[in-house]
């Protein structure tokens, strides 16, 4: 096996073990007695944990190693999972939010600079772009496999699928132990004169200077915060918009919608890495078209009542979502030197954060008592899908056009 196809698997096994509670992770928390405002709270301690935790992680990679981050990343995932599987009040909610949100903080940024890393390697690293769209591609197999299995476990019951993510996460840990060897020997002399040379404040200044502070990078930053603060509600909120559109939806459904996106995902995905290599492809107006398609069915999913059109949409938003985001990938990959790669990839998740945390204080603030009855489901989806669409405006049209020959030079 080689070791592109053994980054592949492993980060499909990372992807697709937390996807078991994909479907029914929201629904788990509100089913034990948690409020939205609790819940928008949680979201709000998850992020803080990723902005606390995001650089630091990031520089730790790049210091002592990408599988060392990996490994840190598996275990706490595993522990947030177990302890999830126990909770049954918010306090236990919010410990295991925190350890899985570091998890992911260990893992974005380290896991693209291992597999570049392990590319360059094996001289294989010539086309990132479509090497991260086979990524993208391979973990969404694995997390329709693993978030459609999590819906059906839900029913026999919601903590269920915890179980399941703590038991592929041991198994991870093992794959990753025992199939990776090479590679910690072949970085281990550049990460011991690393360590010599760079005290940890000063790694952490290059990273926050390279990174946040870059003016080639700037619209990327900018583009990051604006895509989080407006996308909060199909990654938070869609589970309760389905269930109070449908009193029929339950675990089972939520795991199919789960998986019905993701399929449709990978799909539009794998049509559009086709569509790539045509002439076409370089229009400015071609590239523009899934950003703008993008706002008409979020606004659509505030408007609709009805569940089949609903699903359809959210389905919709969330493909073109996943396409925006592996170009997005691909192109500041490419903008980025390998030296300090996991913390500048690192910066980048921090710093998008905080646009998270505008829109989840806002509705944890609306679903309030003193918000009174100004908090509805859909009228989240309609505000947030106009957040983006002036974002697209003022960004688009006017940040990405007029500097399009330097961002994709």
């Amino acid at each position: 096996m080689t070791g592109k196809q053994k980054t592949l698997i492993l980060d499909s096994l990372f992807e697709g073990g937390r996807m078991f509670v994909g479907g029914t992770s929201i629904a788990y928390m509100l089913s034990n007695g948690v409020s939205i405002e609790s819940l928008g709270i949680i979201k709000i301690i998850q992020a803080l944990v990723f902005i606390l935790g995001e650089l630091p992680t990031g520089i730790l990679g790049d210091m002592y190693g990408r599988k060392f981050s990996l490994l840190a990343s598996l275990i706490l995932g595993a522990l947030g999972f177990c302890v999830y599987f126990l909770s049954s009040s918010l306090l236990l909610f919010c410990v295991a939010e925190v350890l899985v949100a570091l998890s992911l903080c260990f893992w974005s940024g380290a896991y693209e600079a291992f597999s570049i890393d392990y590319l360059k390697i094996e001289k294989s690293d010539k086309d990132l772009n479509n090497f991260f769209h086979l990524n993208s591609t391979i973990n969404k197999i694995s997390i329709i496999f693993f978030g459609f299995l999590g819906g059906l476990l839900g029913s026999k019951g919601y903590q269920i699928p915890y179980l399941a993510s703590f038991l592929v996460y041991i198994l991870t840990i093992i794959y990753l132990l025992t199939s990776f060897k090479s590679y910690q020997e072949n970085i281990k002399k550049e990460v011991k004169k690393r360590n010599f040379k760079f005290h940890f404040i000063q790694n952490f200044r290059v990273t926050f200077k390279e990174g946040i502070l870059n003016p080639t990078l700037i619209e990327f930053f900018i583009f990051q915060v604006i895509i989080q603060a407006s996308i909060v509600p199909l990654l938070h909120f869609w589970q309760p918009y389905f269930l109070n559109l449908d009193s029929l939806v339950d675990s089972k459904s939520l795991g199919s919608i789960f998986s019905l996106y993701v399929i449709s995902s990978a799909l539009l995905s794998a049509l559009y890495v086709k569509l790539s290599n045509y002439s076409f492809y370089k229009k400015i107006s071609f590239q523009i078209l899934p950003f703008l398609l993008f706002s008409f069915s979020y606004y659509g999913l505030g408007f609709s009542n009805n569940l089949t059109f609903s699903i359809v949409l959210f389905c919709f938003c969330q493909s073109l979502l996943s396409v925006v985001r592996s170009v997005f990938s691909a192109k500041f990959n490419t903008l980025i030197s390998s030296e300090n790669r996991a913390g500048i990839l690192s910066s980048l998740s921090l710093f998008s954060r905080f646009g998270s945390i505008t829109t989840l204080g806002l509705i944890s603030f609306l679903a309030s008592d003193s918000g009174g009855k100004l908090f509805k489901i859909q009228s989240l989806f309609k505000n947030c899908a106009t957040i983006y669409s002036i974002s697209l405006v003022l960004l688009v049209f006017g940040v990405i056009i007029f500097k399009q020959k330097r961002v994709y030079a």
